[in-house]
């Protein structure tokens, strides 16, 4: 008896220790620009956030496209949305969320937008999708409201000091994650220098 119940309780924590939670979710808002000191396209972010299993985000924001200035602030993300998704995202692999070549042809100016879930035993699953509106039905569905989340949820408080450092330093490393995961996906070009300023330009009167 005492051995069935050992086994029992063995049983029971391993299932728990190999049980799905999720770790944290991040998402990055960005599009591609040019890097002439190594001469190649880099991701340039126009929102990041850092989201922990308490449904607790932090996020870093752009406050204009042609500057690097930015603000950091929180805001709230409602449980049952991240439970939702922690549930939907586990039971997939990457390649569900890919999204299949079609003769069709779409113009869309937005931002592309990369989610990674981690989970406490180590699974990671990461994805782009857009910034426009999904239908109920649609894979992205959730993750597009957890997008919007972000934006429209923001709280007043802004961070400074090491908080924002911290937070900034996050969304370095995601974009460094970033653009490797999309050089796997289609591989990035080169880029050309930049033209001379037209003061540099020689004119050479032909003999």
């Amino acid at each position: 008896m005492k051995k069935l119940l050992l086994l029992f309780v063995f049983s029971m924590i391993s299932c728990n220790s190999n049980k799905l939670e999720l770790n944290n979710i991040q998402i990055m808002a960005y599009n591609y620009a040019p890097d002439y000191s190594i001469q190649k396209l880099t991701p340039n972010f126009i929102i990041y956030s850092f989201i922990n299993s308490s449904a607790e985000s932090i996020n870093l924001r752009k406050i204009d496209a042609n500057s690097d200035d930015v603000v950091g602030y929180s805001s709230s993300i409602e449980i049952k949305l991240l439970e939702q998704i922690t549930t939907d995202a586990k039971l997939k692999d990457e390649t569900f969320f890919v999204e299949k070549v079609t003769p069709e042809i779409e113009i869309y100016d937005g931002p592309i937008i990369r989610i990674k879930i981690s989970y406490t035993n180590g699974k990671e699953m990461s994805f782009i999708f857009q910034a426009k509106n999904y239908d109920e039905n649609s894979k992205f569905f959730l993750y597009k409201n957890l997008y919007d989340s972000i934006i429209e949820n923001s709280k007043p408080e802004l961070f400074d000091g090491k908080k924002l450092e911290l937070l900034k330093r996050k969304q370095k490393d995601f974009a460094k994650y970033v653009h490797h995961k999309d050089s796997l996906l289609l591989p990035i070009p080169n880029i050309f220098p930049p033209p001379p300023p037209l003061d540099e330009v020689k004119f050479v009167k032909p003999k």
